[in-house]
């Protein structure tokens, strides 16, 4: 079997930046890490993506804005997302 991973240009509509102000950026979702997980039942494969932006990103609900991961109760952001 062979799989073919590529980044992915894509807009993103829901970006907030440093000022708490919502934008429409472009990002690229990108193939980050491929993990071979084997056991005596089963073959799995787990990928995990990342976007270019995650680390200025304020957008709390985001999949890939690593915000939500260090400080998930940033003031002013968290009624943005609502």
């Amino acid at each position: 079997m062979q799989i073919n991973l590529q980044p992915a240009v894509s807009t993103c509509s829901n970006f907030v930046d440093a000022s708490r102000v919502l934008q429409c950026k472009t990002i690229v979702i990108v193939p980050l890490i491929v993990k071979n997980t084997r056991s005596d039942e089963e073959n799995r494969i787990t990928l995990i993506w990342a976007c270019n932006l995650a680390d200025e990103c304020l957008h709390l609900q985001c999949l890939y804005s690593r915000i939500r991961h260090h400080n998930p109760m940033v003031k002013g952001v968290d009624q943005l997302c609502r």
